[in-house]
C-alpha cells in the first residue's frame, strides 16, 4: 500500500491509493455526435481536431517508457471525449497499447456513448483480450437517443457483450429530467447492470456546485443510489487527522460536494496525466498548469513532486481519483 495509516491525511480512489499505477486520461477528440443540454462547454465540438493515429501510438509508447524509468509497469488508459469511438484511428490506437509486451498489467477504461454498432464492438472485444482489465463506461442520454426503448436494448445487448469485463451505464440525472432517467436507472439495474447516477454541475459564484434545482429529495434519492452500487475496489476515501471516511464511489463525494483540497499535494502529473486532441500533456483535467510536453515531442520529463491543488471544489472524477496528501 503506497499511502498507510501512518499518513494522518490524504484521499484518493482506494485503486490508486493501494496498487502502483500509473493513469493516462487522454481526450483524442472533442467531437461528439450528441448535443446534451447538461455538458460542459469545453467538453464537446461539433469539429473534428485530433492527430494523426501514428503520432498518437508513438507518442504513447514513449509516455510509457518514461514512465517505465520511475520503475512503474502498470497502466491504466482511460479514454474520454467528446466520443472517443468515433475517432477512425481509436481501435488501431487500442491495439497497440494492448499488444504491449513490456509492461506488467495493463487496463483501460473507454468512457462512450455506445455510438458504434455491433460490428465495431466485436473487433474492440478481440482488440483488448489481452489487457488485465477492460472497464466500459456506457453514458446514458435520454435526450439525444431518440427510440428509448431501442436504445435500453442496444445497451443491454453490448453489456451481455462484455458480461465477463467491467461495464456500467452512467446516467447524469439532472434536475429537469430526474425521474425519467431514474425509471431508465431502475431498468438498467433489474437487468443487472452497474449504474452510477451523477448530479448535474453548475459554476456557482465561481465553485463547481451540484445544480440548485435539486430538491433534497432528489439529492437523497441521489446518494441512496449510489450506496453499495459500486465495487470496493474503485472506492474513494478521504483520512483527515486519521479519521477515515469511506464514499462507495468518487460520484458520492462529488454529489455531496466533499472534494476541496485546495492546497492538499496532489499527486496528479506523478501517478498520472492528461493529454489534450492536440497531444499536450497536463497533470489534470481541472488544475490550471502549463503543459509538461507533448506527446509527439520525446523533449519532456515527467515531474516527481506533488504539487498543491490549486482548484476550489474539484468536480472532475478524473482529477479526484488521483491521490492527495496534507501534512
Amino acid at each position: 500500500m503506497i499511502f498507510d495509516d501512518s499518513i494522518k491525511n490524504y484521499a484518493g480512489s482506494t485503486y490508486f491509493l493501494n496498487n502502483n499505477f500509473f493513469k493516462i486520461q487522454w481526450i483524442p477528440d472533442l467531437f461528439c455526435n450528441y448535443s446534451c443540454s447538461y455538458c460542459w462547454p469545453d467538453s464537446n465540438s461539433k469539429t473534428r481536431n485530433h492527430l494523426h493515429v501514428d503520432k498518437m501510438i508513438s507518442g504513447l509508447n514513449g509516455l510509457k517508457s518514461k514512465v517505465n524509468q520511475m520503475g512503474i509497469f502498470n497502466f491504466r488508459l482511460s479514454f474520454a471525449g467528446g466520443e472517443p469511438t468515433v475517432f477512425p484511428g481509436f481501435l488501431d490506437l487500442i491495439e497497440s497499447y494492448s499488444n504491449d509486451k513490456i509492461q506488467k498489467k495493463q487496463t483501460m477504461n473507454i468512457t462512450t456513448n455506445l455510438t458504434q454498432g455491433e460490428k465495431w464492438w466485436i473487433s474492440l472485444k478481440d482488440k483488448t483480450k489481452n489487457l488485465h482489465a477492460l472497464t466500459i463506461h456506457a453514458s446514458w442520454h435520454r435526450e439525444s437517443v431518440g427510440d428509448v426503448n431501442e436504445h435500453r436494448y442496444k445497451f443491454l445487448k453490448i453489456h451481455d457483450m462484455f458480461k465477463n469485463r467491467n461495464f456500467r451505464i452512467t446516467i447524469v440525472a439532472t434536475p429537469s429530467q430526474f425521474d425519467d432517467v431514474y425509471s431508465d436507472a431502475l431498468f438498467f439495474r433489474k437487468h443487472g447492470v452497474k449504474v452510477i447516477l451523477r448530479t448535474e454541475r453548475k459554476i456557482i459564484k465561481g465553485v463547481s456546485m451540484n445544480h440548485p434545482d435539486y430538491s433534497q429529495d432528489m439529492l437523497d434519492s441521489l446518494l441512496e443510489w449510489n450506496v453499495g452500487n459500486i465495487e470496493i475496489e474503485e472506492s474513494f476515501v478521504h483520512v483527515e487527522n486519521g479519521i477515515k471516511t469511506f464514499y462507495d464511489d468518487v460520484e458520492q463525494a462529488i454529489t455531496l460536494n466533499k472534494t476541496d483540497y485546495e492546497g492538499w499535494l496532489c499527486y496528479a502529473g506523478i501517478m498520472g496525466v492528461r493529454i489534450k486532441p492536440n497531444g499536450d500533456i497536463t497533470r489534470g483535467f481541472g488544475c490550471i498548469d502549463a503543459k509538461i510536453g507533448n506527446i509527439t515531442d520525446d523533449n519532456y520529463i515527467l515531474d516527481i513532486t506533488p504539487k498543491p491543488c490549486i482548484t476550489k471544489r474539484c468536480s472532475c472524477a478524473s482529477d479526484m481519483n488521483i491521490p492527495k496528501i496534507k501534512f
